[in-house]
């Protein structure tokens, strides 16, 4: 295994190359053809081993598919300004309208619904057939629940359409808005510099400087008030559209339309954000203890991201990588050979450089093939982090490849599980490994403000959407829009953190609540389950020294939540390690962990 230096992703596991892309894209357009012609056979007194055959020709046509479409997206992701990179995306998003047309009669004669030229099928029929298909049973029985969401065929087929036509086009606008935007810093009695990306401002708004911070966060938000007319109109269509698609397919509420995509109830929604609300003291405690650290008296929203230390014994990415799989043998050997896998098979691009995109993430790939991880990696613990959170996202894809690639992804809440799990067992062991009370502190101080962000942050994010859906219902203006976000701020911090006026701007900021609405619970879903399962998993661990290794160990079920993928309910596949996520009771134990970590910072004060 090759752990030296910078490593750049092999996307021939995906498509041999560029000179070959029309010609797989020609291959799926004949298995979709083919599967078009399958679906005029169906009926609801068919054979079962013909339906077994129908599904396996769409697991095959998804494989190829999602290949194509992978190796298009990570080759614009590593040279954004490579025209070829960028047309074979374009190619993709045009086969994907073609994609979604031709599987529609599919999936609707699933659900029950009317297709022309084929018998509808019944409720008994559909039963006898799924299970000629054990892996995606669970699947195929969700989607007839999701029947009475479905529209006319010739309305689904409009907002196909509008969403890869018009909708795009308006998230594509505001990424290019943004794009075009520049900064002017101008800090306290020093000379002024324009900067032209976001990147540039985040390193200064989480930087030693205070004075830098403030003036780079006056900067980025006062480009967005001057903006705020184009943010407003783009959020408000967008709004406008989600709630009106909502409310003709039937959903109860705007956010119930997200609720149901994830495969989750509007109970265990409601029940997690009134609990993140309930319990959000915790972190304006940390920042009461952050504002000591800094040795400041009013700890100001400029100051929540400041470091505490310049640096933290973590540096390079083979030091990163060994910490990583070490820390993950320990878990499971199995949950490490997973993460190495991702190094052998040359999937990981490791570094910066020009043109590639910024961030990091993880992109998933059919069973059987190795997901492709992204990382930027510059040293330190965070960094480190990163990497333990992207590999175990790899990982949990990995876990899943016993399942077919209609049930493989994870539900979105779920799909921070192992990423989020991998990330708990790494921090530990660098606070655990280290003397440094310093480090320790900056540790904790890093980790709690991740957590913040993850948890508390993104929970807010979903409340202002509530709410703001509602307020663009009756006419809201952007200026009443930066009301509101600024209310959500005052009630979040709650006068453990001075909010400026110029935070008033942030919502426009945040790309989610335009991409994709009511997308950011998840992470807070995601965090606190893994905080309590975390948690659970130190429960096993002690008793299971204090008992010799007896019973069952915690790991196991772990492993289970991972392999089940999406073919398995959300709540059932939860409540089969004793977890109800309808229970405000099982949300609070999230907590346990973050309120551990506070007294453990306050401890080294």
């Amino acid at each position: 295994m090759n752990t030296t230096g910078a490593a750049q992703w092999d996307l021939a596991d995906l498509v041999a190359g560029v000179a070959v892309f029309d010609e797989e894209i020609k291959r799926v357009k004949t298995e979709l053809s083919r599967v078009v012609s399958a679906i005029m056979t169906l009926s609801p007194t068919m054979d079962e081993q013909d339906f077994a055959k129908i599904v396996a020709s769409v697991e095959s046509l998804e494989t190829r598919y999602a290949k194509l479409s992978g190796y298009a997206e990570l080759s614009v992701a590593t040279n954004q300004q490579d025209e070829a990179a960028r047309l074979l995306q374009t190619k993709i998003r045009d086969l994907a309208v073609l994609h979604a047309e031709s599987l529609r009669p599919l999936w609707r004669w699933i659900k029950g619904l009317p297709v022309d030229g084929v018998a509808t099928l019944d409720e008994v029929n559909a039963k006898r057939l799924f299970t000629a298909a054990p892996k995606v049973t669970y699947v195929l029985s969700r989607m007839r629940e999701l029947a009475k969401y479905t529209l006319s065929e010739a309305e689904e087929r409009i907002v196909t359409a509008k969403d890869m036509i018009a909708m795009s086009a308006l998230t594509d606008l505001r990424t290019n808005i943004e794009t075009e935007q520049t900064y002017t810093v101008r800090p306290k009695g020093r000379r002024s510099r324009t900067y032209t990306t976001q990147s540039e401002l985040t390193r200064l708004t989480q930087g030693p400087d205070s004075a830098m911070r403030r003036a780079a966060y006056d900067a980025l938000f006062d480009v967005y008030k001057k903006n705020l007319t184009k943010y407003t109109l783009i959020y408000q269509a967008v709004v406008k559209d989600w709630d009106t698609e909502a409310k003709r397919r039937g959903y109860a509420t705007p956010i119930s339309m997200m609720n149901m995509y994830n495969d989750l109830s509007d109970k265990s929604i409601q029940a997690l954000l009134a609990v993140v609300q309930r319990e959000r003291g915790v972190f304006q405690e940390f920042f009461r203890l952050k504002a000591k650290i800094l040795g400041v008296s009013h700890f100001s929203r400029y100051d929540l991201y400041a470091p505490v230390a310049k640096a933290d014994g973590y540096e390079t990415y083979p030091q990163a990588l060994s910490t990583v799989f070490s820390t993950f043998a320990e878990f499971s050997p199995r949950f490490a050979a997973y993460a190495k896998r991702l190094i052998d098979d040359h999937h990981v691009d490791s570094h910066p450089r020009v043109g590639k995109q910024s961030g990091a993430f993880c992109m998933p790939t059919p069973p059987g093939s190795t997901p492709y991880v992204l990382l930027n990696y510059m040293g330190g613990s965070r960094d480190t982090l990163v990497v333990a959170h992207e590999f175990a996202h790899g990982v949990h894809d990995m876990y899943a490849e016993g399942q077919s690639i209609l049930g493989h992804s994870a539900p979105l809440p779920l799909a921070e599980t192992a990423s989020t799990f991998g990330e708990l067992l790494v921090f530990e062991t660098l606070y655990r490994e280290t003397k440094s009370a310093a480090i320790k502190k900056s540790l904790l101080v890093n980790r709690l403000s991740e957590t913040y962000a993850t948890v508390l942050r993104q929970a807010y994010f979903t409340l202002f959407e509530e709410r703001a859906h509602e307020a663009i219902g009756s006419g809201a203006t952007g200026e009443q829009l930066a009301d509101l976000w600024y209310t959500t701020l005052t009630e979040q911090f709650d006068g453990a953190v001075t909010i400026p006026k110029i935070f008033r701007y942030e919502w426009a900021y945040i790309p989610h609540m335009v991409n994709t609405p009511f997308y950011c619970y998840a992470y807070s879903f995601g965090g606190l389950l893994t905080m309590s399962l975390y948690e659970r998993y130190r429960e096993d661990q002690a008793f299971a020294k204090a008992s010799a290794g007896k019973g069952e160990s915690f790991v196991s079920k772990i492993e289970a939540i991972l392999a089940a993928g999406g073919a398995v309910n959300p709540r059932e596949l939860l409540l089969s390690v004793g977890m109800d996520i309808e229970s405000e009771a099982f949300w609070e134990g999230g907590f346990t962990l973050v309120k551990r970590w506070v007294r453990e910072l306050a401890g080294l004060i």
